[in-house]
């Protein structure tokens, strides 16, 4: 039976992925408040709907240890998956902030559909950066990992050693 890390959370750049399942689901009820849904909500709900589920399997295949399972690492590694969908999933949570911003400013919005999205503005404009800074993290791993630059003493550098990717 698989054992559960969960010390694996407490250090970037695992650390984002709660904030960024907490910022999804704050910009969830707030969607979900609004009253008038003018166009576009139906990206900013699969923006959210798309990043919490693929985020939440990133936390089981952390938590349980199954990145080097899942992926071997012979044509690619966890690092490039990770940059793969923390990297659409900023362009897409980029989007749905100019989105909510419209949602807010929309003609027949009254003060409580203009709060609901200003709301969730600022909760996806969270996630944007949260995804973004993911990315780059993951980016520098996958770099470090490929030019072997790592230091004498980290897993990476060692042969059979699977990298840690932020644990201790």
């Amino acid at each position: 039976m698989a054992q559960i890390n969960l010390g694996r959370f407490f250090s970037l750049p695992n650390l984002l992925k709660p904030l960024q399942l907490l910022f999804g689901i704050l910009a969830m009820i707030c969607v979900g408040a609004a009253d008038v849904k003018p166009s576009g909500v139906g990206l900013i709900w699969f923006t959210l709907i798309g990043a919490m589920v693929l985020t939440l399997i990133a936390v089981i295949v952390f938590a349980l240890e199954l990145e080097q399972a899942i992926i071997p690492g012979r044509c690619i590694s966890w690092p490039i998956v990770e940059c793969a969908y923390t990297l659409v999933f900023a362009i897409f949570n980029f989007i749905s902030v100019w989105l909510c911003v419209a949602g807010a400013e929309f003609p027949r919005s009254d003060i409580n559909n203009q709060a609901a999205f200003t709301a969730a503005g600022f909760f996806i404009f969270a996630n944007f950066l949260a995804y973004g800074f993911d990315f780059f993290l993951f980016l520098r791993i996958w770099m470090l990992e490929n030019s072997g630059a790592f230091p004498s003493g980290h897993p990476g550098a060692m042969a059979g050693h699977p990298p840690s990717y932020g644990s201790p």
